[in-house]
Parts: structure tokens; C-alpha cells; sequence
């Protein structure tokens, strides 16, 4: 994704024919990207490249080390939370083989669960990124608004990940309002690209594509899309809506992973799969 911004950003104010605004009166397009740049741009705490970014004088040690202490006490507790309350759960689901079971399962795991994702925000969100920008003197911090005020689903995806947000609605959504398509189409082809993403990721973890996060994703689009018009009308039931599907849909989903993920390693442990 970063790669795509970097080679978008060149082939915009560099290709022949082209001509651009510089992002600050400081910096011209007059020389190509310096090396330099691009690799502050690989490190740096960003999705979208720019030549200039705001930038902080100095590096603070003990800020940084009140960020290291506060992530690491988050994942000392989302360590225990996950072994005392979450892997036993997971363990069971290799043969489970009842939607009632699940339904149980699923809501005895979705406290736990959603203090962990809290902790787990919290520790990449604010202190890693706030870390990795400290070291990288880079002064825009702002990686998250109130998501939890959120009145519907897409006001959601809006303030939970700015970073990523962003890189969608510059790379994705804005680029398929310009072929001429409509809104809902462009929120459509945003969510679609997620989607993808999203499933890449658990793909990736669990090493199975099961499209369990993919269509999850998708199936929001239209609850996207109506809550923007009642949210006006009642934006507390939004509220509560969004906080439901984020305490008992996340769980559901991790439920099914690891259902396939036990289910995987038992049939790969069995005997019966080694005898002659």
C-alpha cells in the first residue's frame, strides 16, 4: 500500500506532460525523489507519501519509554487474558458441530475477547505509532478520533484507523469517483478492497483463505449505507448497533478461524493419517 502511494505521488508530478503543487513553498518538484525521502517515507508512521511532512525537533527518551511501559503492560494482560480465557475456548472448536454451541461459545469469549481488541488498539494505535513517530520526529499523531461515539457503521471506518482511512479514500474511493461512478459504488469498490486486504491478513495467520472476514466485510456495505440516513433521526441506536456488531461479530469470526485452524492441526497430528 505504501509502495502504491510512493509510485502513484512519482507518476503524477514526474511524468511527462504533468504538472503539480508542491505539498510546502519549501519543497519544489524541480529534482526527483531523493532517497532519502523514500525511505523516511518506508518508516514513518504514514500510508500516504509526500515530500514533506510536519516534523518535531527533538527526540523525547522519556516519552518514549512511557509509551514502551504502557504497550507493554497491554500485552502483558492481552497475553493472560488470551491464555486463561480465549485458547481453552479455541481448543474446543475443532469439533464442534452445533449453531447453538457456537452461539454459546461465541458470547462466552466476546467479553474477553473485546477487552483484549481494546488493549490491543490502545497498544498499537497510541503507543507503537506514537513510538515509531517519536523516533521518527514526525509530528502529525493523529491515528484515531472518537470511534467509539461512532453513530453508524461508516462513521466507524472513519475514525477507528485514519492511517488506512486515508490511503482508501485517496487511492480507492476518490479514484473511483473520478471514472464517474456513484457514491454508493465507490463505497462498494472501498469496502470490496478491504475486504480483500483483510482476508489476505487472516490468510496469512491462520494459513487457509475461508472468506469468513472477507464477506463479514462486505455485508456491511449496505448496513453502511442505511445507517447514513437514519443516524440523524437516532444516532444512539447507531451507536449501539455498531457496539454490537464489535462484541459479539468479531468473535464469531475468530470462533470459525480457529475452528478450521484446531480442526487443521488435529487431522495433521492424527496417526490414522500416517499409518500404512
Amino acid at each position: 500500500m505504501k509502495m502504491h502511494s510512493y509510485f502513484v505521488y512519482v507518476a503524477r508530478n514526474f511524468a511527462p506532460g504533468t504538472r503539480s503543487v508542491p505539498d510546502d513553498e519549501h519543497v519544489t518538484h524541480a529534482t526527483i525523489v531523493s532517497t532519502k525521502e523514500f525511505l523516511y517515507f518506508l518508516v514513518a508512521p504514514t500510508m500516504c507519501f509526500f515530500r514533506f511532512y510536519p516534523r518535531t525537533e527533538r527526540i523525547r527518551v522519556s516519552y518514549l519509554l512511557k509509551q514502551a511501559a504502557q504497550m507493554t503492560f497491554c500485552f502483558s494482560v492481552m497475553y493472560i487474558m488470551c491464555m486463561q480465557y480465549l485458547d481453552p475456548v479455541f481448543k474446543q472448536t475443532a469439533t464442534l458441530d452445533s449453531d447453538l454451541k457456537i452461539a454459546y461459545l461465541t458470547l462466552k469469549i466476546s467479553l474477553p475477547w473485546f477487552m483484549i481488541w481494546l488493549l490491543g488498539s490502545y497498544a498499537f494505535f497510541h503507543c507503537w505509532l506514537n513510538i515509531v513517530a517519536e523516533l521518527t520526529t514526525f509530528a502529525d499523531r493523529l491515528w484515531y478520533k472518537d470511534w467509539w461515539n461512532a453513530d453508524s457503521f461508516g462513521s466507524f471506518w472513519k475514525l477507528w484507523n485514519l492511517p488506512t482511512h486515508q490511503w482508501l479514500l485517496r487511492y480507492v474511493y476518490f479514484q473511483t469517483i473520478r471514472y464517474q461512478l456513484s457514491k454508493p459504488v465507490a463505497v462498494w469498490a472501498t469496502f470490496f478492497f478491504s475486504a480483500i486486504i483483510h482476508e489476505l491478513c487472516m490468510g496469512i495467520v491462520f494459513r487457509t483463505i475461508r472468506y469468513y472476514f472477507f464477506l463479514a466485510m462486505v455485508v456491511q456495505v449496505p448496513f453502511v449505507l442505511l445507517s447514513e440516513k437514519f443516524k440523524a433521526k437516532n444516532p444512539r441506536l447507531g451507536n449501539a448497533l455498531m457496539w454490537l456488531s464489535l462484541f459479539t461479530g468479531q468473535p464469531l469470526m475468530l470462533l470459525m478461524y480457529f475452528k478450521v485452524w484446531y480442526a487443521t492441526e488435529q487431522a495433521l497430528c492424527s496417526p490414522d493419517l500416517y499409518a500404512l
